[in-house]
């Protein structure tokens, strides 16, 4: 598993951070990745970057403003703004770009949730 499911609008999407999307995301942002979450309060902003650019190794004609949208969507079914964090976190760990332990941690979780 190189990816994390994610649901907008009842479709199931892959969330994975690549090579290219993590340079893409870096350059957006004007900072690194480890630097995007040592900030105290992660925002709109970088959240929307961070969903656009994870999508869109699925869809490459994914805009920022899609991806604005479709986290609109998902605001607007009650889901508020820290719930979106989890799923960019093990999609960013399984790049590798927050290193191994990280990696492994989030692998390791997964088959234990295909086993129960």
């Amino acid at each position: 598993m190189r990816y994390v499911p994610v649901e907008f609008n009842g479709e199931e999407k892959q969330l994975r951070f690549d090579f290219n999307a993590l340079a893409e995301l870096e350059a957006n942002l004007g900072k690194g990745v480890k630097a995007i979450f040592s900030e105290d309060n992660v925002g709109f902003h970088t959240i929307r970057a961070l969903y656009c650019y994870g999508l869109r190794w699925k869809d490459r004609g994914l805009t920022i403003e899609r991806a604005g949208a479709l986290l609109q969507g998902k605001l607007d079914e009650g889901v508020v703004l820290n719930d979106l964090l989890p799923d960019l976190i093990k999609a960013l760990a399984l790049s590798g770009c927050m290193g191994k332990e990280a990696k492994e941690k989030v692998i390791a979780e997964a088959a234990d949730n295909e086993k129960n």
